[in-house]
């Protein structure tokens, strides 16, 4: 099981990128919230 199998790869590769995406989101958002409260 530590060799992942080609079928695998496509599963752990977009589910790598959601995790990634997810990341992204939750450092961007609280960025965007406290710039759009300064400007008020």
């Amino acid at each position: 099981m530590s060799v992942p199998a080609a079928g695998d790869q496509q599963i752990i590769a977009p589910t790598f990128l959601f995790f990634q995406i997810i990341n992204f989101v939750f450092f961007v958002l609280p960025i965007c919230y406290i710039c759009s409260n300064n400007s008020t």
